[in-house]
């Protein structure tokens, strides 16, 4: 299991300064076109290790932006892959007509990590804003049109969330047949393009999980506030994203848009890892831990429904714990695994009437 820090006593809001943990590690540039930006006011930025298919892919659909006139630049920051890798990935980028959209292509001289990396992205960031893009996932033909619209309007944004659909050979995502359900669904889509909906820290803590999502395809933040927070922490494992971005919203004001933003890549990958799921796991204690000191909602949920919390989420996840090589039971270190059928029923309908109540109270 991980052994990263669960102690009660932890502060989910301290600010610390992750940049300097990999100060002293060397960056590079292998590859920049002559359509070189001065003032991008978005930089997509794509963090990559030992990938090159779906590198290329996530770079076309970053270049291939609709109808879009944005001075935006790419930045690709290489982990310390592979010469192999790195050498068809200079080539790819040398070959394709990419004049209109400012590219620069980095490696680092070690590999500092998944969150390392992340962050020297965004000190390598140009842009005003700064939007995330991993190495196997898409971003929508629309994205950067569709968020242009919102952060240049009159509202106060400060970060825009990911709403993504899954594709893949383990996509989540239940093909239907249901004619009616869709034309609804895509009724209710097109009415709400372009509204969206303000989250808050008390969702994470509600909940009892990440309500931003997957922060790779078009999550984009405003490139001063991450500086201003420090950055990625590395040392919470797989929830880093979740707990940065729970911190940033302490501070700021970051919304879900109910347009697709992109597509996320749902194969066999980090995520599917034993050491990963424990991480999860461990991050949703550390979340009722510090929301039982937190406020006194906090204190009561932790109180009285930590084993249901414990018990959705296990149900939530328990496809992905079973490709895992995991059980029900792998996670009793935290709490033991009983589900109390009316206390748990409640709960599971009280936070679907959470998320269904907060989407019509904080639409904007």
């Amino acid at each position: 299991m991980s052994q990263f820090n669960m102690n009660n006593d932890i502060n989910l809001l301290k600010t610390k300064n992750d940049f300097l943990r990999y100060k002293n590690v060397n960056t590079m540039v292998l590859f920049e076109n002559t359509n070189y930006s001065v003032s991008p006011l978005i930089s997509i930025v794509i963090p990559t290790y030992q990938r090159v298919c779906e590198l290329k892919e996530a770079i076309l659909s970053a270049v291939n932006q609709k109808d879009c006139s944005l001075d935006y630049e790419i930045v690709i920051l290489d982990n310390k892959s592979s010469s192999e890798c790195s050498d068809e990935i200079i080539n790819f980028l040398a070959h394709k007509d990419f004049q209109h959209v400012s590219i620069k292509y980095y490696q680092n001289d070690e590999n500092i990590g998944m969150f390392g990396n992340w962050n020297r992205c965004i000190e390598l960031a140009r842009g005003e804003w700064v939007s995330f893009l991993h190495d196997d996932d898409l971003l929508h033909k629309d994205y950067l049109n569709r968020v242009l619209r919102l952060i240049t309007s009159d509202l106060k944004i400060d970060g825009i969330c990911s709403n993504v659909e899954y594709f893949g050979s383990k996509s989540k995502w239940k093909k239907t047949n249901l004619v009616f359900t869709k034309s609804i669904k895509e009724y209710a889509n097109s009415f709400l393009t372009n509204r969206l909906v303000e989250i808050k820290i008390m969702d994470s803590i509600f909940l009892n999980s990440n309500p931003y999502g997957e922060p790779s395809c078009g999550l984009i933040l405003r490139k001063s506030h991450i500086l201003n927070l420090g950055g990625f922490d590395e040392s919470y494992g797989a929830v880093a994203d979740w707990f940065f971005l729970f911190k940033f919203n302490n501070d700021y004001k970051i919304y879900k848009p109910f347009f697709v933003t992109g597509y996320y890549r749902w194969e066999v990958n980090e995520s599917m890892k034993p050491i990963t799921i424990h991480e999860f796991f461990n991050g949703f204690e550390i979340m009722r831990k510090f929301g039982s000191n937190y406020c006194k909602l906090g204190r009561f949920l932790y109180k009285t429904f930590k084993q249901e919390q414990h018990t959705l989420k296990i149900t939530e996840l328990e496809s992905l714990i079973e490709s895992s090589g995991l059980d029900k039971n792998s996670f009793n270190y935290i709490c033991i695994y009983k589900k109390r059928i009316l206390k748990f029923a409640f709960y599971k309908s009280m936070s679907k009437f959470y998320k269904k109540i907060k989407k019509i109270i904080n639409l904007v």
